[in-house]
């Protein structure tokens, strides 16, 4: 017999890797005894068949199909090789094959870069009192098959560095980083990162008014009763106390408040330092009224204006037990209120007498006392002191 026709096509490139072989002869054939195999251009042997037993090969009448056992590399050249006798026609004459017969598979695609930015998306805190930050990143370029001709930086589309460590100067709020490498066969490789670079607002010792929008910052009051302005509904914000600071959030922003007192909103205001003047005035106003008057929002902001300007808590207890009790109260009156707002009961007659006492003959004054029942720890319970701390308390600013 001889071949008529071989597909693929004997030198023809570009064959796909999981192509059969099939050769066509002038009549009708059979397996004889040898091999076919199929080898590299190199000589290395990829695959050797026993045309007797071999489940790759196949003969439909004139046709011999050759079914690789995996399939081809890409972008190799093969050859095949029939071993003389491997196959004969119906009379037993051997096929002889004259030539080689070979064929090149289709060229493997370039793999683009691998690439990562590390750290990912992270917030820096601004170091300095100027606008932006310089923040260093570090990226990491690689080709499995090639080389990394360049890496470049890029903000809103335009380059603003090169190379794998580039320090990047970005300005306060939100800005998208991306990173591109490039191969020698020309594709690229993107990644992006977002960097919050969050203003580091710092106050002085005296009152400060902070007024921006939660967008990262990092507010630190310092000294004095500060206060952070919100253009909004506190209900449009989410307030939680943290270990040494309070966050503020609303539409995915927030900012980070140290030494803040006071936060302003477009309804209403609240104070955060229970530990301070807002805690005063809330015990002072339980021992005083009763545990519900720390709901008053008038009371509060009347109180809270008097100590911020300077009057003491003993000062602020004097004035708050004229007011309740009028100038010159008896023993008596004055121990029956402040133990019923603090044990919720009236007072024992005997706790009347002896204390009420105590007040008349000079020994303790009213102001003391209502600052030991102020401070004590049954009326922090009662007004959950604890609680309130993690909340804040609202008022009303007064004047």
């Amino acid at each position: 017999p001889s071949l008529v026709t071989i597909t693929p096509a004997a030198n023809v490139e570009g064959v796909l890797v999981t192509t059969n072989i099939t050769i066509a002869f002038s009549e009708a054939i059979k397996v004889g005894t040898g091999n076919i195999s199929i080898t590299k251009s190199d000589g290395t042997v990829v695959s050797t068949y026993d045309v007797q037993s071999s489940t790759n090969l196949s003969i439909s009448d004139k046709t011999l199909t050759i079914n690789p056992s995996n399939d081809l590399s890409k972008g190799t050249a093969y050859k095949i090789t029939i071993e003389a006798g491997a196959i004969v026609d119906l009379n037993n004459n051997n096929y002889t094959q004259s030539g080689d017969y070979q064929f090149t598979t289709i060229a493997a695609p370039n793999v683009a870069p691998v690439v990562s930015v590390l750290g990912g998306d992270r917030t820096i805190v601004d170091t300095d009192s100027l606008a932006g930050e310089s923040v260093l990143f570090t990226a990491t370029a690689s080709d499995s098959d090639g080389d990394i001709v360049s890496s470049e930086w890029l903000i809103n589309n335009s380059v603003v560095a090169t190379g794998l460590t580039p320090s990047i100067a970005l300005s306060d709020g939100s800005s998208v980083v991306t990173f591109r490498a490039t191969d020698d066969d020309g594709d690229a490789t993107t990644t992006s990162v977002t960097i919050f670079v969050a203003a580091n607002l710092v106050g002085t010792s005296a009152a400060d008014y902070f007024n921006t929008p939660p967008q990262g910052n990092m507010i630190d009051g310092k000294g004095g009763i500060d206060t952070a302005i919100y253009n909004g509904s506190l209900s449009d914000f989410s307030l939680s106390k943290g270990t040494d600071s309070w966050v503020i959030t609303t539409n995915g922003e927030s900012d980070s408040l140290v030494n803040i007192e006071r936060l302003q909103f477009t309804n209403t205001n609240v104070a955060l330092d229970l530990d301070g003047n807002a805690g005063k005035i809330v015990k002072l106003l339980a021992a005083l009224l009763g545990k519900d008057s720390v709901t008053n929002k008038t009371y509060i902001g009347m109180g809270l204006d008097i100590l911020d300007n300077g009057m003491s808590y003993e000062e602020l207890m004097k004035a708050g037990i004229d007011v309740v009790f009028g100038s010159n109260p008896s023993g008596a009156s004055v121990v029956g209120a402040l133990y019923k707002n603090l044990v919720g009961s009236s007072a024992p007659q005997s706790v009347l007498d002896e204390y009420g006492d105590i007040l008349d003959n000079g020994s303790m004054t009213a102001t003391e006392l209502g600052i030991a029942v102020a401070d004590h720890d049954l009326n922090a319970t009662n007004i959950d002191l604890v609680g309130l701390a993690q909340t804040g308390v609202e008022y009303i600013l007064y004047g």
